[in-house]
């Protein structure tokens, strides 16, 4: 089987695994990026607009945090008609979401929260959530962006990562090879990188190439 071939298999594999097993839109949402990156500017900005007011709309609704720091400030997303009166919404630090993270989260939802984390290269990593659907889009433009790179799904890869393999359940290791095997990535932690470890990694990367 030549590359192109190989590659064409193993995308084929991933969005059996992606839709039919985990029933997770990634493709679709992916396919949609495609189609909506060549609509006229007037069209993106009018989605984008009415993508934050629901947005918006729906942290007022459901986040205790957002409805009474909006209310405080005298704000209501009901009143929003043009992207400019997004600019009295107040900026959001990262020392708030450490101070009230568990408040922002919206109330009575079912939707899965999955919790992320930054690689913590300001100081202290910064501990966030994620709905499945955020996740799922953020999958998709990811894909998308590096398969503008030329590496799309089912392309070798060779991630040098930002987490902590201390921090990591060791079945959460494992799910993450797996994973990785799927997708033809090979992961290594730049936690382990030092002038010793350089030659091992550079070994990882010219065997994945």
């Amino acid at each position: 089987m030549n590359a192109r071939a190989d590659v064409a298999l193993r995308r084929g594999l991933i969005r059996f695994y992606e839709g039919a097993l985990k029933r997770r839109p990634v493709f679709r949402y992916w396919r949609e990026l495609d189609a909506s990156q060549w609509w006229p500017t007037e069209r993106i900005a009018a989605l984008q607009f009415e993508r934050l007011r629901q947005l918006l709309l729906h942290a007022q609704a459901n986040s205790p945090w957002y409805q009474g720091t909006w209310r405080v400030g005298g704000l209501d997303a009901r009143q929003l008609s043009k992207m400019a009166d997004f600019t009295h919404w107040p900026v959001i630090d990262r020392d708030t979401i450490r101070t009230h993270r568990m408040a922002m989260r919206a109330s009575g939802g079912r939707t899965r929260l999955i919790q992320k984390a930054t690689g913590g290269s300001s100081g202290v990593p910064l501990q966030f959530d994620l709905d499945s659907d955020s996740n799922e889009r953020r999958m998709a433009a990811w894909h998308r962006g590096y398969g503008w790179a030329g590496a799309a799904p089912g392309t070798r890869q060779w991630y040098l990562w930002g987490s902590p393999p201390s921090s990591t359940a060791d079945w959460k290791k494992r799910k993450g090879r797996l994973y990785d095997a799927l997708y033809r990535r090979t992961t290594v932690s730049c936690f382990d990188l030092s002038e010793t470890t350089v030659p091992s990694f550079a070994e990882s990367l010219a065997r994945t190439r």
